[in-house]
């Protein structure tokens, strides 16, 4: 088999074959069959794992890396699939698959399936994410209640109260208890660091228990520090 030319060839042959005493089988006469057979059963075939990673390269915008990834198994490379039908975001349907759900996944030692986790379910969360209902930190935890209870999305979020923080008056006030505890962060981005901002928000996502809207945080913070 040559990879490259995707074909195969004859390496050495057999000398003297007679040698070997070769010899038809009786039992197993020839078979011939029509081409209108042969070409039912090449019409009857599933799409083949190399021409779905192409197509998925060409039409959904992955990289080759990717796309050998979602084919690697007919029932993710199906799974994907659906949700795109329900939400064209195939890239980021395919970061939440490769990511928090493959990470479920192996910590419970399950396939896809044996998650019980939903297309529909899938969708509705990282909508819910993308439209900044809820944070990507909060969407995670409500990924991995989804998959113990076989709730939605919405239900999870209403009954725990979830919902992203984005309003300016609540997360001043959190922003004031950051600011306050971190003196040393503080300085250092008034004195030229500012990356040390990121440890602020960060210190801003743990205090509101992840539901702080991050990039609201970071402006808010930034408008503090600098006045």
């Amino acid at each position: 088999w040559d990879e490259k030319s995707q074909q195969t060839f004859s390496m050495r042959s057999k000398e003297e074959a007679h040698d070997y005493r070769y010899f038809p089988e009786p039992d197993l006469p020839p078979f011939t069959f029509a081409p209108v057979f042969i070409d039912g059963i090449k019409a009857a075939m599933p799409e083949l794992p190399r021409a779905r990673q192409k197509r998925f390269v060409a039409s959904l915008g992955f990289s080759d890396k990717d796309a050998v990834v979602m084919t690697s198994d007919k029932e993710l490379a199906d799974f994907l699939e659906e949700c795109v039908r329900i939400y064209p975001e195939a890239k980021k349907i395919a970061n939440w698959l490769m990511g928090p759900v493959f990470s479920l996944m192996n910590a419970r030692h399950v396939s896809l399936s044996g998650l019980g986790l939903s297309s529909a379910h899938l969708v509705e969360l990282i909508r819910m994410v993308e439209e900044g209902t809820i944070s990507n930190l909060v969407g995670k935890d409500v990924l991995a209640m989804m998959i113990q209870s076989s709730r939605g999305p919405s239900e999870i979020v209403r009954e725990k109260n979830l919902g992203q923080v984005s309003g300016a008056g609540e997360l001043d006030r959190i922003i004031e208890d950051v600011v306050a505890k971190n003196p040393k962060s503080v300085e250092d981005y008034k004195s030229g660091k500012e990356n040390a901002v990121m440890f602020l928000v960060g210190q801003v996502m743990k205090l509101s228990g992840g539901k702080a809207n991050p990039k609201v945080a970071r402006e808010l913070l930034i408008q503090r520090l600098r006045s």
